[in-house]
């Protein structure tokens, strides 16, 4: 109850705060039957995309900029995987496997062994551990519209995370990806670092700063080429091999989907 409490709370100060800086029109309309990238990229065109982005650089979409202020974008997925679909999912699968199908942590990239079931998320949430739960997309039905649409797209698989982070908190350390990801913000705000891409398009065996003991150091990372605070309704994409890390401000915790691309595994040469 006391999860729920300040999750639903970290939807509601952002709705709030949105509602008392402007009494703009909400985005918010109904999750179309074929989501994909020309929904979730709006107002920014797919055109552009693949021609100065994809596989290239970053893109950050603050949507509510993008419209001039001119529209309130807190509600624009709100379709797509409401806060409380993430505990219904947690409460109708509870056989999920510990690092396998989530993890619990902070600053780190492995559960620690104190935590041995999803449904210890809820007590280590409010001790300021992130739930990261992989694959979602076979849980929730409107997760799997969307990436039904985007492997039409792509031509690549595609899978969704869900990350749960209380305010003032950080999962991960600094990192890279083997895959191109897009993060979609859900509820909340975080504050993201994209530093840069010391490996070009990294596979799975040039993936930095996952080594248990051995994190980037800011000699490594260099000084962020980007440092965005997303909020809701925002969305960020990324070519693999950036470096990039992620907090929540003491504010509001945060909710975000990864949606990852599974090129690389297509490309395990690099080439």
């Amino acid at each position: 109850q006391e999860f729920m409490a300040q999750a639903n709370n970290m939807h509601q100060t952002n709705k709030y705060n949105v509602e008392q800086k402007s009494k703009k029109r909400s985005s918010k309309k109904k999750m179309p039957k074929n989501a994909g990238l020309d929904w979730i990229l709006h107002p920014f065109s797919r055109e552009k995309f693949f021609k100065e982005h994809y596989q290239k650089k970053p893109l950050i979409i603050k949507r509510r900029e993008m419209l001039n202020n001119s529209v309130d974008t807190t509600d624009y997925y709100a379709d797509l995987f409401p806060m409380s679909a993430l505990a219904k999912c947690i409460d109708s699968f509870p056989s999920q496997r510990i690092n396998n199908d989530f993890v619990i942590v902070k600053k780190s990239f492995v559960t620690p062994p104190n935590f041995k079931t999803i449904h210890d998320s809820y007590g280590a949430y409010l001790n300021g551990h992130t739930l990261a739960a992989f694959i979602m997309n076979r849980l929730w039905a409107n997760l799997g519209t969307l990436v039904d649409s985007l492997e039409s797209d792509f031509g690549f698989p595609f899978r969704v995370n869900v990350y749960l982070t209380p305010r003032g908190s950080q999962g991960f350390f600094p990192h890279t990806d083997q895959h191109d990801f897009f993060i979609m913000q859900m509820a909340g705000e975080k504050l993201w670092h994209i530093y840069g891409n010391p490996v070009k398009l990294a596979t799975r065996k040039q993936e930095l700063g996952k080594i248990i003991g051995k994190p980037l150091t800011e000699k490594d990372t260099g000084k962020p080429k980007h440092t965005v605070l997303l909020k809701q309704g925002d969305i960020l994409y990324s070519p693999r091999g950036f470096i990039h890390s992620a907090v929540t401000t003491n504010r509001t915790g945060s909710m975000h989907l990864t949606v990852r691309i599974l090129n690389s595994f297509f490309f395990k040469w690099g080439n």
